[in-house]
């Protein structure tokens, strides 16, 4: 395999230090997975972008973050689940939801478990879902939130199969939450 290479907001491509110092200005660090994306000014735009949409969306931090754990254990992406467990702590997130996430378990809140039962399944069947779907409606869901909730899995699966494809290393802040790729496929929750 090639060299990989994480950039800085100087090292970048002139398109990409823009997005680059965006990313560090909101977090307060470049994430390696952007840094990575970076060596591509148009995929870091469509990446930035995607995750400024989502953030908007109309779904709390909680179900956020559900979202972006329960497509990132289904896609077996070291990086990403170890990247949301560190954002789920820093928003305060109950670390028992977090561990569920992490172990393909259900959640306790009927709510929050419609998210998890639905994107897992979203991402195994390739969206051919039925009753997880009527699930998520009748636990209070709109079709807005499942359009917002398709966003969240396009904008994980993008970063998820780069970060597993090109082996991206874990940030500092990340390493305290390492997590372990399955060695066999697991039953979604």
């Amino acid at each position: 395999m090639r060299t990989l290479t994480l950039h800085t907001a100087e090292s970048a491509p002139a398109d990409s230090r823009n997005n680059l110092g965006k990313v560090k200005n909101g977090l307060g660090f470049i994430p390696n997975v952007f840094a990575a994306i970076a060596e591509s000014p148009k995929a870091l735009d469509a990446f930035v972008g995607l995750n400024n949409s989502y953030q908007k969306s109309i779904f709390t931090d909680v179900e956020r973050q559900v979202i972006l754990l329960a497509t990132s254990t289904e896609n077996r992406c070291v990086y990403c689940v170890a990247g949301h467990t560190a954002f789920a702590a820093s928003l305060g997130i109950d670390e028992s939801v977090v561990e569920a996430m992490r172990n393909f378990q259900s959640l306790t809140d009927i709510r929050l478990d419609a998210i998890n039962k639905l994107v897992r399944a979203l991402v195994n069947s390739r969206g051919q879902v039925k009753k997880e779907l009527d699930d998520f409606f009748r636990a209070g869901y709109s079709q807005q939130h499942f359009f917002e909730l398709v966003l969240g899995v396009c904008l994980k699966t993008f970063s998820n199969y780069v970060s597993n494809a090109l082996s991206i290393p874990l940030d500092e802040g990340f390493q305290p939450y390492a997590w372990e790729r399955p060695e066999r496929p697991l039953q979604a929750a």
